[in-house]
């Protein structure tokens, strides 16, 4: 049976200013069902290879395809099925709880249960704006949808970096659970080593940043 999510990068690299991020290109073949850890300190390219994977940025060197069910797609189809969370991709800060879970639940058929809410400690502040939460509590909220969310690539993009302890904890329970679906295509960066430590594979991107 074909797999329901597929990529495959081709000696890829993304040019800045100062030069190509990679020293070495990457080749990359994933399929679903995979989870792995991207890992690397910061400069390494985590966040962009991300949002290559996600179908967000064309690498300035190499090749990237993305197929579902086995039949090549283009970025913009592959993107209806990514869920991704990254500082890179915040919500208006104006809209309020009620606003996001009413736009996740029109355009991604999400209904976020009152269980969860309550379990994030958020149940109660539904009317409130994004911008009158504190960072641990949006990125608790943002990363309980975007683990809610039933499609077959899934991105997160240092995910528990705001939340303390308790939360991590908590979150850490949650990516686990997701992980033992055995699923989705299941990408995290991370500089945290008990995050990256979930997956049962890792990918150290320092060795080929230049």
């Amino acid at each position: 049976m074909a797999s329901p999510a597929a990529l495959r990068a081709i000696r890829i690299n993304h040019r800045y200013e100062q030069g190509p991020l990679w020293r070495v290109p990457l080749t990359l073949s994933w399929e679903a069902p995979r989870s792995i850890a991207l890992t690397g300190p910061n400069g390494s390219g985590k966040s962009t290879l991300l949002t290559i994977i996600a179908g967000l940025l064309r690498p300035t060197d190499g090749e990237v395809g993305f197929s579902l069910a086995g039949k090549a797609v283009s970025p913009a189809a592959w993107r209806r099925y990514v869920s991704a969370l990254s500082p890179h991709l915040l919500p208006p800060a104006e809209l309020t709880i009620q606003d996001l879970l009413w736009s996740y639940g029109h355009f991604r058929g999400l209904r976020l249960s009152e269980t969860l809410l309550a379990e994030i400690q958020l149940g109660h502040r539904t009317a409130a704006p994004l911008s009158r939460l504190s960072s641990g509590q949006r990125q608790r909220l943002l990363l309980a949808l975007t683990l809610a969310q039933n499609t077959p690539i899934l991105l997160l993009d240092e995910p528990t970096a705001f939340l303390d302890e308790k939360w991590k904890t908590f979150f850490h329970q949650r990516i686990q659970e997701r992980i033992q679906q055995n699923s989705t295509l299941f990408i995290c960066a991370t500089n945290d080593p008990d995050e990256a430590a979930l997956f049962p594979e890792t990918l150290y991107l320092g060795s080929h940043a230049a």
